[in-house]
């Protein structure tokens, strides 16, 4: 599962997080609204764990958060204080949020495989540093972003394109998560391309925690 953050309006209506993150990083509140969402995100895969449900929890994390001076210490506080497996979380960076300085990033997602938790490369393949970052940091899954996919069973082009980054990924160890699947089609494709992993619409749309089944299965 991946953790999305949401606000609610007055009337209890769930709010976009483009209409709200812009301002969040305008306002110098992104890192505290991250160790928010960490937050909740470890407490719930504990909570989790103590029910026996091992699903894997994906938390987005932003650059400025982790390039935080403290980070280290919060990350391993929080993990602490929550109970949480790491072994079970997944932290994501954005790829069109990458770190500049590739010797820097890497001593920072170590803090990540220190703890033991994984790390995904998301937005894969609509930035300029893709490639060389995935050769040099110590990324487990690459995640291929849905502009490439939401059309691929009508688009031969990317189809092209989506399975040389699944053979590049898996050549270089990665494991490929797909995003943007939303027809029956679109999954046969990328399952037929070896991608371990799928999320969109056809399998599941955003839901709040209380509406979401864990016992859900695609069946053939």
């Amino acid at each position: 599962c991946e953790c999305l953050v949401r606000m609610l309006d007055d009337e209890g209506q769930f709010i976009s997080p483009a209409h709200f993150l812009g301002i969040a990083a305008e306002s110098g509140m992104m890192q505290r609204l991250d160790f928010s969402v960490m937050e909740k995100a470890m407490r719930q895969q504990h909570i989790w764990e103590d029910s026996g449900i091992d699903t894997g929890l994906s938390i987005n994390i932003t650059a400025q958060t982790l390039e935080q001076p403290d980070f280290e210490a919060r990350l391993n506080e929080l993990l602490q204080r929550t109970g949480a497996n790491p072994t079970r979380l997944i932290f994501e960076v954005l790829e069109t949020d990458a770190l500049e300085d590739l010797g820097a990033a890497r001593k920072l997602l170590n803090n990540f495989k220190t703890v033991g938790a994984k790390i995904a490369f998301d937005d894969f393949g609509i930035g300029f540093t893709s490639f060389e970052y995935v050769r040099e940091l110590p990324v487990d899954y690459i995640k291929i972003d849905q502009s490439f996919i939401r059309f691929i069973h009508e688009r031969e082009s990317d189809q092209v394109l989506v399975k040389s980054m699944v053979e590049m990924s898996h050549n270089l160890g990665k494991k490929v998560i797909v995003e943007g699947v939303e027809t029956r089609e679109a999954l046969e494709i990328v399952r037929d391309m070896g991608v371990e992993y799928v999320q969109g619409y056809y399998l599941c749309r955003p839901m709040p925690l209380s509406a979401l089944d864990l016992s859900l299965r695609i069946h053939d």
